[in-house]
């Protein structure tokens, strides 16, 4: 994985199989190629932002469910629900960003 040192990814693989999940690893350099032959634009020098908006050409087909979080998120409780959502024929579920909010909204929402 591309800038995770063995030992974090060690431990990755460690808690998804504590839990009998799968984890599979993707390197940013595939991606990183894939983006520029398109010409998707950098995003404060990153294609990060946009790993979510090509997760259907990063994951196999046979993946039935896929949860994206932000890595600054705060999940205070099960995603459990999240998981078990029927979610119909719809190919995405999403949520506004905080900074969607009216302004300041959030602030109170997380007590800051």
């Amino acid at each position: 994985m591309d800038n995770v040192s063995e030992d974090n990814t060690a431990r990755l693989k460690k808690l998804v199989s504590d839990y009998g999940r799968e984890l599979i690893i993707k390197g940013a350099s595939e991606f990183n190629a894939l983006m520029e032959q398109l010409g998707v634009p950098k995003y404060r020098g990153s294609y990060a932002t946009h790993f979510r908006k090509f997760f259907h050409l990063i994951v196999k087909e046979d993946v039935d469910r896929l949860l994206y979080i932000d890595s600054d998120s705060i999940v205070p409780g099960s995603l459990k629900p999240l998981l078990e959502l029927n979610m119909g024929d719809a190919v995405a579920g999403v949520v506004l960003d905080s900074l969607g909010s009216p302004k300041f909204e959030f602030s109170k929402l997380i007590a800051i």
